[in-house]
């Protein structure tokens, strides 16, 4: 199994926080499937010009690939920029492709 799983186990991580009515969820793509998750309350995903900006950060990073950004709900388009409290879902570009086994991933997650 690819990172994939990696991911997987971030984002039920995530999901495990405190439920909340309006939390958003959110989409990505890795290795061509699509996963999705909930955003932890509180946080978003950018929209306009924070999609924007979060946009560029993410190019900024040439040894990873952002595969999610999430901002505080209360900072979306705020004049000032989303600030500097966010969640960041990244894959390390060199280790995209990694095959690795459930069992291995799991004794992994374990620690």
């Amino acid at each position: 199994m690819k990172s994939v799983m990696i991911l997987a186990g971030i984002m039920a991580m995530a999901a495990a926080a405190p439920t909340a009515a309006a939390r958003e969820s959110f989409v990505l793509e890795i290795g061509g499937e699509q996963l999705t998750g909930l955003a932890p309350e509180g946080y978003c995903v950018p929209k306009g010009r924070n999609k924007e900006a979060s946009d560029l950060l993410a190019t900024g990073d040439t040894q990873n690939f952002t595969l999610i950004m999430l901002i505080r709900c209360d900072r979306q388009n705020h004049p000032q920029g989303f600030g500097a409290d966010y969640f960041l879902i990244k894959a390390a570009r060199e280790t995209i492709d990694v095959v690795m086994e459930r069992a291995e991933f799991l004794k992994l997650m374990e620690a």
